[in-house]
């Protein structure tokens, strides 16, 4: 039996003409143990049902209430959106400078997440246009409505870049945002790479991995003062 999803170089394809390289996933790194502990990388809810020795939380809780609601999934059932694995576009996001979530930079890691996911035969996929938390985003499972996300929004550079001050802002801060999901978890066979803003988060994570697979970075075009 093939471990390759039969819609799986057709989503690639998609992918691949959006100009999508990677996902990104943001997650405390201490959840680092577990990930490999249980070679995957759960969801919300399967993170806190599974973990024994706990799940470290480091996103708000009023906006996880606002993620508690349904979606529907490339296989075109619903599931919730707690159930989901919720991955960036782009690496340099603006959650990463909400408060308090910047003053804890040393804490956290992005997983950089392979698109050739997608191949999974075990995956399936959604995708929103926008912030999930929030009510006005356009939730899709069809990978063809790709082209409708703002990509010179969630690409681009410092010259497109938008500050809590400026005109525009909650629209560039919530488009950049958008967000992919993976259904039901992510294998750790998909975690490309591991970026962290410091030396030290950097000794902390390879204690953890304890020569387990894994690239581990200090990336300071993320993680950008």
């Amino acid at each position: 039996m093939s471990n390759t999803h039969r819609f799986g170089w057709w989503r690639k394809n998609i992918l691949d003409e959006c100009g999508i390289k990677e996902f990104h996933y943001i997650t405390h790194i201490s959840n680092l143990s577990s990930i490999y502990k249980y070679g995957k990388i759960f969801s919300r809810n399967e993170a806190l049902e599974k973990i024994e020795e706990g799940f470290e939380d480091w996103s708000n809780q009023r906006v996880q209430e606002h993620r508690e609601k349904e979606i529907r999934i490339s296989n075109k059932s619903k599931v919730n959106g707690h159930d989901l694995v919720p991955l960036f576009f782009n690496s340099n996001n603006p959650t990463l400078y909400a408060k308090p979530v910047k003053d804890n930079w040393g804490k956290l890691a992005v997983l950089s997440i392979g698109t050739t996911i997608v191949y999974d035969k075990d995956v399936e996929t959604a995708f929103c246009n926008g912030n999930f938390a929030r009510q006005d985003s356009t939730l899709h499972y069809d990978l063809r409505k790709l082209n409708t996300l703002d990509w010179e929004i969630i690409f681009g550079g410092d010259k497109i870049k938008k500050l809590p001050s400026q005109d525009g802002y909650e629209n560039y801060k919530t488009k950049r945002s958008s967000e992919f999901f993976i259904y039901p978890s992510i294998k750790k066979q998909w975690i490309k790479k591991v970026y962290v803003s410091s030396k030290d988060s950097l000794s902390k994570v390879s204690n953890i991995l304890e020569g387990r697979v894994a690239n581990v970075f200090i990336n300071k075009e993320i993680f950008k003062d």
